[in-house]
């Protein structure tokens, strides 16, 4: 066999071994970053990322939307925590002047 052939065949081993290897971190880093975003009570779906991504998208969110949300923090109603802190995270850190003002009581 000439060397160019097994030269060849050699670094299609190398290069078949490291999509295989990089195939599995992407596959860890995907289901990492689901658990992330289940974890800020996101959803995970097609429509759910789309909609966190408008989210964090928008920028800035209004001074009133962020006391809506804060309040609909200590809602009764568990789906409406779990929405309000859902939009929170997606709205990320304009959203934490508002929380910290939350938590004082204010």
């Amino acid at each position: 066999m000439p060397r160019f052939t097994r030269l060849l065949l050699g670094l299609s081993f190398v290069l078949v071994l490291s999509v295989s290897a990089r195939a599995a971190d992407d596959a860890e880093n995907m289901a990492a970053d689901e658990a992330k975003l289940k974890a800020g009570f996101q959803a995970v779906d097609n429509a759910g990322l789309v909609n966190f991504f408008r989210l964090r998208a928008k920028g800035e969110a209004t001074r009133e939307r962020l006391t809506e949300l804060t309040k609909d923090l200590a809602s009764k109603d568990a789906s409406a925590r779990m929405k309000a802190c859902g939009e929170l995270v997606a709205i990320g850190p304009p959203a934490i002047p508002a929380l910290r003002l939350a938590a004082r009581g204010r």
